[in-house]
């Protein structure tokens, strides 16, 4: 995400979950499978998106062998006012 969509290398607000195969299931895929749900501002290009797929797709194929058929990658976009990352107010309007 950094590489491609230009985030901040400090932007690190993740869940990472291990799921057991049974419970990951990704039509008829087998193996191992990632699923990546990223929530973000809408600020991203299609072309951004487009890179952050294939790099991410590589990068996982790289480190640890899972095939890029194997991954789904899904974006959800929000706006300023969506976010609160403390202290109850709107993060990005009020400091």
């Amino acid at each position: 995400m950094i590489e491609t969509m230009g985030f901040p290398a400090v932007d690190r607000y993740q869940l990472i979950r291990e799921y057991p195969p049974h419970a990951l299931q990704l039509h008829t895929r087998s193996g191992d499978r990632v699923m990546l749900s990223l929530i973000m501002r809408s600020r991203k290009t299609d072309a951004q998106k487009k890179a952050f797929y294939a790099k991410c797709t590589e990068n996982l194929k790289k480190h640890p062998g899972i095939d890029a058929y194997n991954v789904m990658i899904t974006i959800a976009e929000n706006n300023d006012i969506d976010w609160s990352s403390a202290d109850g107010r709107a993060s990005f309007f009020e400091a």
